[in-house]
């Protein structure tokens, strides 16, 4: 058995003072004022972004409409 340390957890430094991190439970995500999410709920929240991308795409939205580079 080896006497180095495994670390609990490894984060990762993100935008705007947000972190990411990885640990037993699955990769997270915490905002700059410490709000995190559990790794089913940013996947839930990625689901919800690609299907509001999706809608906006297809012009199912009533919001104005503007030509953005993304």
């Amino acid at each position: 058995m080896s006497d180095t340390p495994i670390p609990r957890r490894v984060e990762w430094s993100g935008p705007n003072l947000w972190t990411v991190w990885a640990d037993e439970d699955g990769v997270h995500v915490r905002s700059r004022s410490g709000d995190g999410l559990e790794q089913v709920e940013v996947k839930a929240l990625f689901d919800l972004w690609t299907a509001a991308c999706k809608a906006r795409a297809e012009g199912t939205i009533p919001a104005p409409r503007i030509n953005l580079p993304f």
